[in-house]
């Protein structure tokens, strides 16, 4: 969840306003910019699931 949460905070704003505003994409600029957040979102869970800290979780 803390991924996602900074993930969309910094990446999808960062990238969504470089290819939307700064590039003058604009709508598409903006998809491609989210796009790629889930790109970097889905490398760190794959890592992390890779990683195998998520099995030394206890709950109770």
């Amino acid at each position: 969840m803390i991924v996602s949460i900074t993930l969309t905070i910094a990446a999808r704003l960062f990238f969504s306003a470089v290819f939307g505003l700064w590039l003058g994409w604009g709508v598409i600029g903006v998809a491609f910019g989210m796009s790629i957040d889930l790109v970097f979102r889905g490398a760190i869970f794959i890592w992390r699931y890779k990683s195998q800290a998520w099995t030394k979780f206890q709950v109770i």
